[in-house]
């Protein structure tokens, strides 16, 4: 197993890496260098502004799937299991910036031979410096994530938080577009009908969103005055 450079092994052990995971005393010696490079990882990534890269993604995924096991004996399985089970759906900063600022700039229900092949139209969509720069530079390794769906079925992937940022924007569309009736004082219930429904069928269709029922966004309805 290729571990990570000691520096960063180091300086993740000198942050607050102690306070996140309890330690276990009965690991091999080679589950205990292999959780303490999970342990890095997992400790490095929150931190970081744009998604990890694909190796060390997959180098994670690899560790945790060997928790199980390493832990099996130790309190601390639980600590490395929920982190495991969210490192994968962690929002970056990049992303907000870069990734649902395109989305909230076109239509968010895209589909993959979309992206793929408009990928010019999607580079160009934002101002920023930054997404300017970089989103070409990454657009590639974030799409392949973004479009491949968990093979064990489990909602803790970067598809899984990729679906998500679409129903949040619809969402966010959705509010907008209520909120500009109300202050035109001009309602097109047709328009709105349509929109909490197609709201509706991200939010069924998405893992990490909370179940919501139709009706409960139609109340929305009743509480603007027009």
């Amino acid at each position: 197993m290729h571990l990570l450079p000691s520096i960063l092994i180091l300086s993740c052990i000198l942050l607050h890496i102690g306070a996140d995971f309890r330690p276990c005393p009965y690991m091999t010696p080679e589950c205990r260098s292999k959780m303490l490079e999970l342990r890095s990882l997992l400790t490095f990534f929150p931190d970081l502004y744009y998604p990890p890269p694909l190796d060390m993604y997959n180098l994670t995924k690899l560790l945790c799937q060997e928790t199980e096991s390493c832990l099996s004996r130790c309190g601390a399985l639980e600590d490395y299991r929920n982190a495991c089970e969210s490192f994968g759906t962690q929002v970056h900063q990049f992303e907000s910036l870069c990734v649902k600022g395109a989305l909230e700039d076109t239509d968010p229900l895209l589909k993959k031979k979309v992206f793929t092949e408009g990928k010019g139209c999607f580079l160009n969509i934002s101002d920023l410096h930054d997404c300017k720069t970089y989103m070409p530079l990454k657009y590639d390794i974030l799409m392949s994530q973004y479009l491949t769906p968990s093979e064990d079925g489990k909602c803790n992937t970067p598809y899984d938080k990729f679906q998500k940022f679409q129903c949040e924007v619809l969402l966010w569309k959705f509010d907008l577009t209520i909120k500009t009736m109300y202050d035109k004082n001009s309602l097109n219930a047709t328009m709105l009908a349509e929109m909490a429904q197609r709201s509706q069928n991200c939010i069924d269709n998405t893992c990490l969103m909370k179940p919501m029922k139709t009706g409960k966004m139609m109340k929305l309805f009743n509480k603007t005055s027009f």
